[in-house]
């Protein structure tokens, strides 16, 4: 999604006929923004799930060396 919604490309371009998206193009200013907060909450989640991950093996092992 970074890639194609004009987040990490400029995907709004008709001249590069690589990178446009005529899709997201037409879709309104509003629609686009509701697109927006999508990419950011999509991308808070996997960053949350990769700390999410380093928190249970800490635990894990706090657990392990504690318990007899």
């Amino acid at each position: 999604m970074v890639n194609s919604m004009n987040v990490r490309h400029n995907n709004c371009d008709a001249a590069d006929k690589k990178k446009y998206n005529a899709k997201f193009v037409t879709l309104t200013s509003q629609e686009q923004e509701d697109w927006y907060d999508e990419i950011y909450q999509e991308c808070l989640m996997a960053f949350l799930m990769l700390e999410q991950a380093n928190r249970e093996k800490r635990i894990a092992a706090f657990k392990s060396a504690t318990i007899p």
